[in-house]
């Protein structure tokens, strides 16, 4: 993650958003001032704007967002009825320890830096969506 400024084109660059200063130790900190539906993960108080006619301190990509922990999975048994057919049996679990994923923080300078107010928003293809609680699907396949 990269901590922008909340002022476009500070900088005088003609950037869009340039980066922020840090100032303090960049995590912990409060910045949810209620605890529904939100999350404190980074200083809010460790961040500033940049002043004018300077570039931020931050460097590209300096932070890491939560971890995203998902263990898949699946269990299959093949019954013989003869040499040409089989019945196969199958069960495959996503997010089988129901873990919660939190999204990134906001990132911008301003009175929402820091906060977590959402899960993650994955999903890989072919797999449920990945913010969602335990999922669990069995099927049969008869192959002859």
């Amino acid at each position: 993650m990269t901590i922008v400024s909340g002022q476009s084109n500070n900088s005088g660059s003609a950037q869009n958003r340039d980066r922020a200063v840090q100032t303090g130790a960049p995590y912990g900190g409060a910045a949810c001032t209620t605890s529904v539906n939100c999350r404190s993960y980074l200083n809010p108080a460790s961040f500033s704007n940049n002043a004018a006619g300077t570039y931020g301190s931050i460097v590209k990509g300096s932070y890491v967002g939560p971890h995203y922990v998902d263990w898949d999975a699946s269990i299959a048994r093949k019954f013989a009825f003869s040499e040409r057919t089989n019945l196969q049996f199958r069960a495959e679990y996503f997010n089988l320890l129901n873990h919660t994923n939190l999204g990134d923080p906001a990132t911008t300078v301003g009175t929402t830096l820091g906060r977590i107010t959402s899960t993650s928003p994955q999903n890989w293809a072919g797999t449920a969506p990945q913010n969602d609680p335990r999922i669990a699907q069995m099927s049969l396949k008869l192959i002859f």
